[in-house]
């Protein structure tokens, strides 16, 4: 993309310019990209598309939580759970994913070239500059596309206020116990420890249970077991096949190497909460809203929506998520069938 002009002011002088500004302003930032303690390391933001300004270090004035003062960002989401961002009047990431839902996960460079004019890439300066700048043209042209869709009431009323209400849900997080999820590992790690000795006693001798190639031998050579479907390197030994032979079989050995699958699975997910706890004792996870073709929310670093509920074991790990210091109760809610509602309504 063509260069921007772009000077680097400071974050007070920028204050004066919007201060003096009538009307919206466009706003572009680099996030440090750390998943847990994350932070803001420079932003430009542009007046028009050749009036632009680029700051460095993590400071806004008062106009960043000033909602009479206008924005347009590209997933404001992402900033507004660390330093509280309101005044958000469009913002392009959401934009983008209605007119086009199937797309998973549009960049900002994408929907430049399509709905805007190319980025400067040559550098991270040059390609905020650029973003800022031409933010003003993506509106223009999504506002147009939403609307002849007839999709600009769901922005305005939907997609733009429950932004907001998730970058508050991500910025407060929710607590977990520390201690019970550490616990919860060590007990788990011991079990497989155990398990593998029993997978050992049951067949005689020492094997590595991680390894399909030794499962292989184990199982069909020198147990004899029933062959599981044919694959490039032998006969699989997934966690279906391993599940198919123990109810053909019940061999003891194959209780044992499917719970090690599962506990190992279990752990997996503990270590994976366990480093996303931040310097508060909270995690704060990234609700996305722009995934789901269906609309629905999904949920990265980490994701909370696949925390096992169905067994004893996932709800040890979900007993974990805690109220926490400066609140009274958990809250969960969820809707009851929705989509078979929505289907019955739309066939009636």
């Amino acid at each position: 993309g063509a260069p921007v002009k772009a000077d680097f002011i400071s974050a007070a002088d920028l204050t004066k310019k919007i201060s003096s500004h009538q009307g919206e302003i466009a706003l572009a930032f680099e996030l440090s990209g750390e998943s847990v303690e994350e932070k803001l390391v420079r932003y430009a933001v542009a007046l028009s598309a050749t009036d632009v300004y680029l700051v460095e270090g993590t400071t806004m004035g008062d106009w960043a939580t000033d909602s009479a003062v206008g924005k347009i960002v590209y997933d404001g989401k992402s900033l507004a759970r660390l330093n509280g961002l309101t005044g958000v009047v469009f913002d392009i990431d959401l934009a983008a994913y209605l007119v086009n839902p199937g797309v998973r996960a549009s960049s900002i460079a994408d929907v430049a070239d399509k709905w805007g004019s190319p980025l400067d890439t040559s550098s991270s300066e040059n390609l905020l500059a650029s973003t800022a700048a031409t933010l003003f043209l993506l509106k223009k042209n999504l506002e147009t596309e939403l609307a002849e869709r007839g999709l600009s009431d769901l922005f305005i009323k939907l997609e733009l206020p429950v932004a907001d209400l998730l970058a508050l849900m991500e910025s407060r997080g929710v607590a977990v116990d520390h201690k019970e999820l550490k616990r919860l590992l060590d007990l788990f790690e011991s079990e497989v420890a155990e398990e593998t000795a029993k997978a050992h006693a049951a067949v005689g001798h020492e094997f590595n249970v991680a390894s399909p190639k030794q499962l292989q031998v184990v199982l069909f050579e020198e147990l004899g077991l029933p062959k599981t479907k044919k694959i490039k390197t032998g006969f699989t030994t997934d966690a279906d096949a391993l599940a198919w032979l123990f109810e053909k079989t019940a061999h003891p050995v194959l209780a044992s190497l499917l719970r090690i699958r599962e506990v190992k699975k279990l752990a997996t997910t503990i270590d994976g909460l366990i480093a996303e706890i931040a310097s508060d004792g909270r995690i704060h996870t990234h609700f996305a809203q722009t995934v789901a073709a269906t609309g629905r929310l999904s949920s990265v670093g980490p994701n909370l929506q696949n925390i096992p509920v169905r067994t004893e074991d996932g709800r040890k790990i979900r007993a974990t998520f805690i109220a926490g210091k400066g609140y009274d109760a958990l809250l969960t809610a969820d809707y009851s069938q929705i989509e078979m509602r929505i289907m019955a309504h739309l066939s009636h």
